[in-house]
């Protein structure tokens, strides 16, 4: 009994604990609340609903409130379609610690105001519609650890050169594509507590001189992350691989396409120990040899279009097993693919278009488990597509255009047990392209809702019924 009473007792206590809580905790103060309204008013938006001046501003959509204060500590109004202006009234939040105001379309960016939200620790206001100067107010907020400004529209300006230096804190840091210009801020080498950048501009020119890279990357010793897709980096020359080397094992995710990388790509490069994305597509001027893939390989991305490689593919691509993408475009390879590359059990899609690649395609990729974009086009393939008898194939895509293939193809059928296909390019083969048997309608009820389809110069005898 003692034992019963001192559960109950136990119980009982709880519960006033929890009913004390609720009674105790702060509402949202009146001028957190007048705020709040004076910011929605300028704002043109079907959402909101919720936004009410005659209740508790701490229960509104997109509000978080501190429990004891009453201060709002977090604004999240992503994905809320809203349009029209910021009203500096924001910024009488200062006790914001989280601020996100993505994918909206806003007419512009308060110029000042934001010096005022020195408790704030993440900013995205990435996707917003912002327009005009870049809001230097922002390097005063010594606190901050995120940073996304990316696709906006900075009217065509140069970055600041100085300032990035101050946000000593920031972990997370993303420019790309939002209009800026010029030369990449060299100071963004002092943040030594970056683990994520992304400075792409694909948009407007953006460069680093000679020694740029070198300097911007000398102290990121923590990156985990690296963006610079389109920034100009041809005045780097073939130093620019050496530059990359300084950040270390921490370095995951790798992309530098359209960037102007010369000279030859290092072996190095694939060694990394962490990196499992890379992408240096575009980079015409490179050129090299696929490395040999060990079995401990942790790569899941590789995209290398563009690239002037000398050789063949080697045997131990099979050993890549976590790959969920290969681009090989236009990379000036040959030879066969070699059969290892079944052992690719997670590959999503696999793009050798425009090699000078021979033999036959491995007759495993068409009932690969996981692949649903393949693309061989303009090769010398040569030999025969199979003929599917069962539902097992994830394509979406398949590409074979201008090769040598060859033999009667029953066009419906290939279509039919390819359930998902929406893009078909068999042109230029030398097939004999066929209907096939007479189906009833039940083989086409649940045929593919395919988009695009191209057969020129395949020789074809009927016209497909289901292109009626």
């Amino acid at each position: 009994m003692a034992l019963f009473e001192l559960l109950f007792l136990s119980l009982v206590l709880v519960s006033l604990s929890i009913k004390t809580t609720i009674l105790t905790q702060a509402h949202c103060l009146p001028h957190q609340s007048d705020a709040l309204i004076q910011l929605k008013q300028g704002f043109n938006t079907t959402e909101l609903h919720s936004w009410n001046a005659s209740t508790d501003c701490c229960i509104w959509d997109g509000i978080t409130c501190d429990e004891q204060t009453g201060m709002v500590t977090a604004l999240n109004l992503s994905y809320m379609q809203i349009s029209g202006n910021i009203n500096p009234a924001l910024f009488n939040l200062s006790s914001l610690r989280y601020l996100d105001l993505s994918w909206n379309d806003f007419h512009g960016v308060p110029q000042t105001g934001f010096e005022q939200l020195d408790n704030l620790t993440h900013l995205d206001l990435h996707f917003s519609g912002l327009v005009g100067q870049f809001p230097r107010g922002i390097f005063n907020l010594s606190s901050l650890q995120y940073l996304d400004l990316s696709w906006n529209n900075f009217d065509n300006i140069t970055l600041p050169q100085t300032g990035f230096e101050r946000l000593a804190n920031l972990t997370h840091l993303d420019l790309a594509n939002s209009g800026f210009t010029g030369q990449v801020p060299i100071r963004i080498s002092a943040l030594t507590n970056l683990m994520y950048l992304d400075l792409s501009n694909v948009i407007y020119p953006s460069y680093l001189h000679d020694t740029g890279l070198k300097n911007l990357l000398s102290n990121l010793t923590k990156l985990q992350v690296l963006h610079l897709d389109g920034v100009d980096l041809s005045l780097c020359g073939s130093e620019w691989g050496k530059a990359v080397f300084q950040v270390g094992p921490t370095l995951q995710d790798l992309s530098m396409a359209d960037c102007g990388l010369r000279g030859n790509l290092p072996h190095e490069i694939f060694h990394l120990s962490n990196l499992t994305i890379l992408d240096l597509s575009g980079n015409y001027m490179l050129s090299g040899e696929l490395a040999e893939f060990t079995k401990q390989s942790i790569w899941q991305y590789l995209d290398l279009t563009d690239i002037n490689f000398t050789g063949s593919l080697p045997d131990s691509i099979g050993n890549l097993q976590y790959l969920s993408v290969l681009n090989l475009y236009n990379c000036s390879i040959y030879g066969e693919i070699p059969p290892s590359i079944t052992n690719l059990t997670r590959l999503e899609a696999l793009q050798l278009g425009s090699n000078t690649l021979i033999g036959t395609i491995p007759m495993s990729l068409f009932s690969h488990p996981s692949l649903e974009s393949l693309s061989l086009s303009h090769n010398q393939f040569s030999g025969y597509l199979p003929e599917f008898s069962n539902g097992s194939s994830n394509f979406e895509y398949i590409d074979l255009e201008d090769n040598n293939l060859q033999g009667q193809l029953s066009i419906s059928r290939f279509i039919k047990y390819n359930k998902y296909l929406y893009y078909l390019d068999l042109s230029n083969n030398k097939f004999s392209i066929i209907e096939g048997e007479n189906h009833n309608e039940s083989f086409y009820a649940s045929f593919p809702q395919i988009e695009f389809i191209q057969l020129p110069s395949c020789n074809l005898i009927d016209f497909p019924t289901f292109l009626n």
